[in-house]
């Protein structure tokens, strides 16, 4: 209900929220994983194994990121466009999507052998 009154702002204003809304989000995320599921996988596993997955998925994410930024420069000064950040947003959703259908039919899965 709160984001929805987002739409009522204006653009500027939009722009300057979303910057503060961006940073509680990536605060939130990294919290989340740096002190409740990385620890919890280091738990379960080996933490050199745990610790190699987590600084390969940092790389990875963020070599993806520089492509696609890269790729939608087309001034001669390089410049960011923010239409570069949205095919950032699709990439990322698209690996959410996927990692979730893993997650959820794996689940229905070891349920349906328990019982």
């Amino acid at each position: 209900m709160i984001a929805s009154l987002m739409l009522l702002l204006k653009d500027n204003d939009l722009n300057s929220v979303s910057t503060y809304f961006l940073y509680i989000a990536s605060g939130i995320l990294l919290g989340a994983a740096f002190l409740g599921m990385i620890p919890k996988a280091i738990a379960l596993a080996e933490p050199a194994k745990i610790t190699g997955f987590v600084l390969i998925g940092i790389l990875f994410l963020f070599t993806l990121e520089k492509i696609v930024l890269w790729r939608n420069c087309g001034n001669k000064d390089c410049d960011r466009h923010s239409s570069a950040s949205s095919s950032v947003a699709l990439i990322g959703d698209a690996f959410h999507h996927i990692i979730d259908g893993i997650v959820i039919t794996s689940s229905f899965l070891i349920q349906s052998k328990l019982e």
